[in-house]
Formats: C-alpha cells, sequence, structure tokens
C-alpha cells in the first residue's frame, strides 16, 4: 500500500511538473510596436464586397497593404501605424474587379504594387510572387526607394 501511494505521489508530481512546464512554455504576446504590430489589422469582407490583400513573402508573412475594387484609396501599413493612399493610376486589367499592378500616393511617398504568377481559386485569384514598391517623390538629394517582395489574393465573400 505504501509502494502504491509513492506512486501516485511520484506520478501527480511529474504531471504537475508537466502541467507548470507548458503554461511557462506558452509565449506571451509581443509589447506594442513589436511584428505583431507591425501590420494591418484583420480586413472582413461583407457578402458581395471584394478585397486585395497583400502580405510580405518573408517569413512574417505581414499584412501590409488592403484595397477594395473601385475604390479611390488603400490601407498601407508603414511599419508603425495605418496610412490611407489615393490611387494614383490603375496599370493592369482588373481580375476579379482589382488590378494586379496599381499604384498609389501619399503625401510625399509612392507606393506601387505588381503582382505576378496568378492562380484561379474558388472566388478569387491568388498571386504567387510580386513586388511592392515604396519612393519617396520629395528632393533628389533625399531620393530614396526600398522594394520588397509580396504575395496577394484577390478574393471576393458571396
Amino acid at each position: 500500500m505504501a509502494i502504491e501511494r509513492a506512486h501516485i505521489r511520484f506520478g501527480t508530481a511529474v504531471i504537475t511538473t508537466l502541467i507548470l512546464g507548458a503554461c511557462a512554455a506558452v509565449p506571451k504576446p509581443p509589447p506594442a510596436g513589436t511584428a505583431a504590430n507591425s501590420q494591418l489589422g484583420p480586413r472582413t469582407l461583407a457578402s458581395g464586397d471584394c478585397g486585395l490583400f497583400i502580405w510580405t513573402a518573408d517569413s512574417a508573412r505581414r499584412l501590409v497593404l488592403f484595397t477594395r475594387p473601385g475604390g479611390a484609396d488603400a490601407v498601407w501599413h508603414d511599419g508603425a501605424s495605418e496610412q490611407v493612399l489615393t490611387v494614383s493610376r490603375a496599370a493592369s486589367p482588373a481580375i476579379v474587379g482589382l488590378p494586379s499592378k496599381q499604384s498609389f500616393v501619399s503625401g510625399p511617398v509612392a507606393l506601387t504594387y505588381d503582382l505576378r504568377a496568378p492562380q484561379a481559386i474558388t472566388q478569387g485569384t491568388r498571386y504567387k510572387s510580386g513586388v511592392l514598391k515604396l519612393k519617396s517623390t520629395g528632393n533628389a538629394g533625399q531620393a530614396w526607394e526600398t522594394v520588397m517582395p509580396v504575395v496577394g489574393l484577390s478574393a471576393c465573400q458571396y
């Protein structure tokens, strides 16, 4: 009987240790200003609505751009906060109501996305690759350009 109690106590101690160890291994949410806050918040499409979602093509897969067909603007995350961009031109034919290449402007910064390798999916198009370019429109001495690989999804909710 004493041996059985010892086994029960040992088993309880092992289980308690495993549970506490598992709790300690649960990751805590990152503090404000880290990668989890360096992307757009969730976007929901209402029934009959369409949208274009663009993510970085790195391991973080941050949602950085969202736009709707026929809209005069888009929402971009600049790494610190959400910014509204104004459409300056749509340079490609629309697939599912959204062009695969489009340009926007926000103050002294121009943004262009060019999505490639379209793949038809249910209720939309998946873009396996693309580039997003940010370019300053300021003085030539302070000009800069950033290019990042991206992937995209153009989808409609029915």
